[in-house]
């Protein structure tokens, strides 16, 4: 009777550290794809590409129509550029606020935005045109 009794218990004893074997993994797997999921994220958060998903995209030129440099203190200079862009034969204007660190930049530079083609409102400036 108790030899029966232990055999039924070591059987479901190895049945049942069978199905613990890889429990471990389950909440290690799930931060993994949580970390994943947060830093893509947070990375098309940073960068703006965010209003750009599921879109397709072209990159253009745009012409810069007036700049303003205004002093923020501390050797700090922010640039406010209203620039004007064609889609479609129709035409846009955006403003854009930049820091020192893309440069100096004049009215009538060109500058590369990156637009959607379903709706060319929504751009990203890219860099300088050279």
């Amino acid at each position: 009777m108790e030899k029966e009794k232990f055999e039924k218990w070591k059987a479901e004893y190895e049945i049942q550290q069978e199905k613990e074997r890889y429990k471990f993994l389950k909440p290690i797997i799930v931060t993994f794809l949580l970390s994943g999921v947060l830093a893509i994220m947070g990375y098309y958060l940073y960068t703006g590409e965010y209003r750009f998903i599921g879109q397709k995209t072209i990159i253009i030129e745009a012409e810069i129509i007036e700049t303003n440099m205004f002093h923020m203190g501390k050797g700090y200079y922010l640039h406010n550029l209203k620039y004007e862009y064609e889609f479609q034969n129709e035409k846009f204007q955006d403003y854009k606020k930049m820091g020192k660190k893309y440069g100096r930049m004049e009215k009538g530079d060109l500058i590369k935005i990156k637009i959607s083609t379903k709706h060319p409102e929504r751009n990203k400036y890219i860099g300088l045109v050279n």
